[in-house]
């Protein structure tokens, strides 16, 4: 799912970007108690708080701030399903697309989705780098995904990125090429539980 945003978002850049002028606001860490209202106070106006989701997909920049970029939701219509996009420097929301699914997924209003599990989840996710290691620090949230299973239980998928403290090779996370930067990615269960699934993997 997260090649399928990311190949979404840069489409979009690229026919869009350069006749739009940027978006208008500031910058939500997704990572925050703030920024976690600030960034439902977007979903909400853009999407419409009420608004059955099969999944929400929430990514930052790249960079090293964690800052709330862009948000996708998969929803059905009519019998099919359709995705729709905003991106925050272009301001607004970018009209739906067809998607060739067969998702048998359950769906949810976006005001139920479990916008305050971001926060304790990642932090669970640093513990969990931190048990094994205290090489890292700079810990932020890169992506999050939302997505409802066939029974409605919602479960999360997410990657942090954290910054190796000491120059040299690790065992522990993925290196983002040519930097200091380690990504690990996790899971969390619809009942509650946050769990490695790449990076802390031996």
């Amino acid at each position: 799912m997260k090649k399928v945003i990311y190949s979404i978002t840069i489409l979009v850049l690229i026919f869009l970007g350069s006749s739009c002028a940027p978006g208008q606001g500031k910058d939500i860490l997704i990572m925050t108690p703030d920024g976690i209202e600030d960034l439902k106070e977007v979903i909400f106006s853009n999407f419409g708080e009420d608004k059955q989701v099969h999944s929400l997909n929430l990514l930052t920049k790249n960079d090293k701030s964690g800052t709330f970029e862009m948000a996708q939701i998969m929803y059905p219509e009519n019998e099919k399903v359709f995705s729709q996009v905003y991106i925050v420097f272009l301001g607004k929301v970018q009209e739906p697309t067809e998607i060739d699914s067969d998702i048998t997924s359950g769906t949810v209003a976006l005001k139920d989705i479990g916008f305050d599990r971001i926060e304790t989840a990642f932090k669970d996710s640093q513990k969990l780098v931190e048990e094994k290691t205290q090489e890292f620090t700079n810990y932020r949230l890169v992506d999050w995904g939302f997505s409802v299973e066939s029974d409605n239980k919602i479960v999360s998928s997410f990657t942090i990125v954290a910054t190796k403290k000491e120059k040299g090779n690790t065992i522990y996370g993925e290196r983002i090429i040519g930097t200091q930067e380690f990504e690990f990615e996790f899971e969390l269960d619809g009942d509650g539980t946050v769990k490695s699934t790449s990076g802390l993997i031996l």
